[in-house]
């Protein structure tokens, strides 16, 4: 004959141990009744709504024809090759020095359009010298999905002394 099969016991969980007496609180007088609240303006009618037929499915094989626009792709620079503004003789004489900034229009074909002095050096001297040079400048337009594009372009001068104590 075969042996016995193994059979698992289980065995009764140990009593668990007597809780303490709690002390019963008593509970809190109830809270007198709030006064009822005014009744709700009724509410503005609902203005019929039109709704447009649905458009039909596109076909579930058609891709997407439209690119998405995202803006200009690459921001427009200037090139290396650029000329420096010429420091006007008469603010060198005179110890006009500053920081203009122009806000230089970079057109598609890379010229320099329209040019605004975003924040003058406080000298028109040394404000006009940026000007007149940045007219002349080369830059590389911005793009947008590959084409060139028209961007602000912003274009820092700086207009220093240098001591002549070398």
């Amino acid at each position: 004959p075969a042996p016995p099969a193994p059979v698992a016991v289980a065995r009764p969980a140990p009593p668990a141990p007597p809780t303490p007496p709690v002390a019963v609180a008593r509970p809190a007088p109830p809270a007198p009744p709030a006064p009822p609240a005014p009744p709700a303006p009724p509410a503005p009618p609902t203005p019929p709504v039109a709704i447009a037929p649905a458009a039909p499915a596109a076909p579930a094989a058609a891709a997407p024809s439209a690119s998405i626009k995202t803006g200009v792709s690459i921001s427009a620079s200037y090139s290396t090759t650029n000329a420096k503004p010429n420091y006007p003789s008469m603010s060198k004489r005179l110890s006009e020095q500053g920081t203009v900034i122009l806000r230089v229009q970079v057109k598609s074909d890379g010229t320099a359009g329209a040019v605004e002095v975003k924040s003058s050096s406080g000298f028109p001297r040394l404000d006009q010298a940026a000007i007149d040079a940045v007219k002349t400048w080369r830059f590389n337009p911005a793009t947008n999905d590959g084409k060139p594009v028209d961007e602000w372009y912003p274009a820092p001068f700086t207009f220093k002394l240098q001591s002549s104590s070398n």
